[in-house]
């Protein structure tokens, strides 16, 4: 497969602040699914927890992407998806040291300690957000941000500047 870039790309997605919206989620998913096509993605997984759970309907649309994986957080509390994601992504990051770009898919606050990590590990970060529920620090420590319109509306080629 030829891809566009050299990097290696692992995809953390915090359900439960990025669920899908059904105005767009056709095309977001045609994004998505075409960065894929284009890039070394590595790694995809949707986190959430057990008592929010994917919708059937949602589920079916999500299962179609390649390479996707669903964690459900069965821990009870308000953080819980944000744990396992942060606890993941550090586990798979250490594992396969060949990842030096994550994408992740929340605009949750939580995740700015990982961010530094991630930071000191020499890793890309890139956050796709809905477009008015994200942390401006999330955005700021990031190197590029996307909102889920902006992928909606350009899906063929969003990740290119």
């Amino acid at each position: 497969m030829w891809f566009l870039s050299t990097e290696s790309v692992g995809i953390f997605w915090d359900y439960e602040n990025v669920p899908l919206r059904h105005q767009d989620y056709k095309s977001f998913l045609t994004g998505l699914t075409n960065y894929i096509n284009a890039n070394n993605v590595e790694y995809f997984k949707v986190y959430y927890q057990a008592k929010s759970p994917i919708s059937d309907s949602d589920f079916e649309l999500l299962k179609n992407i390649p390479q996707i994986q669903f964690k459900k957080t069965l821990q009870d509390g308000p953080n819980a998806a944000d744990n396992s994601l942060i606890q993941s992504c550090l586990d798979v990051l250490n594992n396969n040291e060949d990842i030096n770009h994550v994408i992740l898919i929340s605009g949750d606050a939580d995740f700015l300690t990982l961010i530094d990590q991630l930071h000191d590990w020499g890793v890309k970060i890139t956050i796709i957000c809905q477009q008015h529920n994200y942390s401006d620090d999330l955005i700021t420590e990031s190197q590029k941000a996307y909102t889920v319109r902006h992928i909606s509306t350009n899906p063929y080629n969003w990740w290119i500047n």
